[in-house]
């Protein structure tokens, strides 16, 4: 939130400079090396490590789907590995790491079939 005047005009330029930022953060690609990068540090504890350390990393991946609304998609090998509150973390990790504030993006789970 960036208060701004109408009347004086203070602060609607900074306003303006933020409401862009955000516009160009929500076109953004995140390259898939900075994905895997992300998933192996929140994964082994580095950004505070809440998925379990009993996941083994080659069953999990990390992607990109969509770009609006930005969409990334967690697939996994095994059934039940993540429950409603890490995709919560995931998502905040995300918004934290690749400035992806003030517009919705969506973190879904998706299985590998074998």
């Amino acid at each position: 939130i960036v208060p701004a005047s109408a009347k004086s005009g203070s602060n609607v330029l900074k306003a303006l400079r933020v409401a862009n930022s955000v516009f160009e953060n929500s076109a953004s690609i995140i390259p898939q090396d900075k994905l895997d990068e992300f998933l192996g540090s929140i994964m082994t504890g580095k950004t505070g490590g809440y998925i379990k350390n009993d996941i083994d990393k080659k069953n999990v991946i990390l992607s990109q789907d969509l770009i609006n609304p930005t969409t990334f998609l967690v697939k996994t090998k095994k059934k039940g590995l993540f429950k409603k509150e890490t995709l919560r973390y995931i998502e905040n990790r995300l918004r934290e790491s690749f400035n992806l504030f003030g517009f919705p993006i969506n973190v879904l789970l998706s299985r590998i079939l074998q």
